[in-house]
Order: C-alpha cells, then structure tokens, then sequence
C-alpha cells in the first residue's frame, strides 16, 4: 500500500515516536492506515498527534502512495489548509498547530454553564439556525413520527396543536436542548413551550 521510501519512513517514526509518548495540551486522533484505504477504527490503528505532527503526516501520506490511493491523500491534505473562494493560502504546520490550539481554547471558554457541554450562540446566530430548521424533519423518526411532524395528511397541521404535538415528539429526540432553543425554533413564546414541555395544557 505504501511506497518504500524516506517519507514512508519518517511516517511511521512520527506515529512510534507518538505512541510512546504522552502529549500534554490539545491532541488530535490520527488512523495510522487511513479509513478511505482501508483503515478500521481498531485502538490500534488509532493514535493521538499534536496538530503539526497530524499535518505533517497527512503531507507525507501524498508522498508515500500512488495512483487512486494518492489522490484521496491530496483530497484529505487539502482539507487540512485554508481555502476562500478562488484565493488559496497555503498553511505551515506551525501555523496549523497553533490555529487549532486557539479554535481547542475558544470552545473551552465558551460553554454556556458548568455542565451544559454546549457552544453559545449569539441570538442573531439562534434566529438564523431557527429560520434554516424550519420546515426540514428531523432524521431518526419513525414513518408515523414523519407524517405527523410535515402534517401530512393531518387537517390540524399548522394550529396550535399540532405545534405542540411537534414540539413533544421534538423534546424527546433532543431532551436537553434549551427552551429557548425550542422557542426560536418552532416560533411560540417562552410560556407555551414551557407549558407543552412539562405537560400544561395552557397555549397561548
């Protein structure tokens, strides 16, 4: 599969050196024999790299194949760099380390409470993610929870109750999605959704 060659060799010098290694601060989980060749998800083929040592690796994946093979390397390299539009930059391992580092520290320092494990959204983000989910039914359904999510075949699709309906069946696929979310999300206000959600058949 790999060519026998100075970057297959420096390669796999990165991914022993790693393995016996313990790295401290921001890792990222690399497939040592890439999932798009064949790779599994086994622990073993699985190791964690500082980012410039993930993207020094995946450069030198282009060098070490061939063929079908070194196309797909080239595919998941270029995903590795910053590219806007028709202008392309060219990022160092350096530069990519460190992006990553502030992107790891951004997320650390933005949660929305001890224990909520979620990003904060600004409100104009929230509105514009509300405006974009409506209409699309959600993946996991069954054909029945389908219908009555689109209101298909249902004469009461678009009323109140039907929203309420859509907002129950919501609430157990995303048990932890805040109110508020689901305020911006279906339209109604803060006290019809927290009376839908907890069982009041107060609707306003």
């Amino acid at each position: 599969m790999f060519i026998n060659n100075k970057y297959t060799r420096w390669y796999f010098k990165i991914i022993d050196v790693a393995k016996k290694s313990v790295i401290e601060g921001y890792t990222e989980k690399h497939h040592v024999t890439p999932r798009s060749l064949g790779g599994t998800n086994e622990r073993e083929n699985i190791v964690a790299l500082t980012a410039r040592q993930h993207f020094v690796c995946h450069l030198l994946l282009v060098k070490m194949t061939t063929g079908l093979a070194q196309q797909k390397m080239i595919a998941a390299a270029r995903h590795m760099s910053v590219c806007h539009r028709k202008q392309r930059y060219e990022v160092t391992s350096i530069t990519y380390e460190r992006l990553k580092q502030r992107a790891s520290e951004m997320m650390k320092g933005n949660k929305r409470g001890a224990g909520s494990g979620g990003w904060h959204h600004t409100m104009k983000t929230r509105r514009k993610m509300s405006r974009n989910r409506k209409g699309v039914v959600p993946k996991g359904l069954s054909e029945l929870q389908r219908k009555r999510w689109s209101g298909e075949g249902n004469p009461r699709a678009g009323t109140t109750f039907a929203i309420a309906s859509q907002i129950r069946e919501y609430r157990l696929i995303h048990p932890t999605e805040p109110i508020t979310s689901i305020c911006l999300r279906f339209g109604v206000s803060y006290k019809t959704a927290y009376g839908i959600i907890k069982g009041s058949s107060y609707l306003r």
